[in-house]
């Protein structure tokens, strides 16, 4: 836990010399840091039939946590419900962890599971189009949550 007693030891040091050591108890509280999810890439440019990683190269971390619990990603530019789809790959050892539900470009992923998990299937989310080709943007942000 990062909660606790340390004891922080000093010496003050000036020209002439230094002190002796000192030791006084520090009392730490850890905070709620949120999880990060690093390299999100805003802007895809995408404009093919599919399917397109949104975010490949994903990083996700938390400091404070083993476990996160959520994941959403939402589409806030550019979205045509009719066309558009986004598609995950969750592997058959995660299945029972960690479910998807989706509608109008919002995907979310719940459930349990460490951080390299969620990497790991946040890696595969993709954007589709079951029609033609379009030429539209799309954005994307993406929220990851702990326990």
């Amino acid at each position: 836990s990062l909660s606790g007693v340390r004891t922080l030891q000093f010496m003050v040091a000036d020209a002439v010399g230094s002190s002796a050591a000192a030791s006084r108890p520090l009392a730490l509280t850890a905070i709620n840091n949120a999880p990060q999810a690093i390299g999100i890439t805003q802007d895809t440019g995408y404009t093919g039939l599919g399917p397109f990683a949104i975010q490949a190269t994903i990083v996700v971390q938390d400091a404070d946590s083993p476990l996160l619990n959520q994941a959403v990603i939402d589409t806030t530019n550019g979205w045509d419900p009719l066309t558009d789809r986004l598609t995950v790959t969750i592997p058959a050892n995660f299945a029972s962890a960690v479910t998807m539900s989706q509608s109008n470009g919002r995907m979310v992923l719940t459930g349990d599971a460490l951080p390299s998990s969620y990497q790991q299937i946040l890696r595969t989310v993709a954007i589709s189009h079951i029609a033609e080709s379009s030429s539209t943007v799309r954005t994307f942000s993406l929220t990851v949550r702990d326990s």
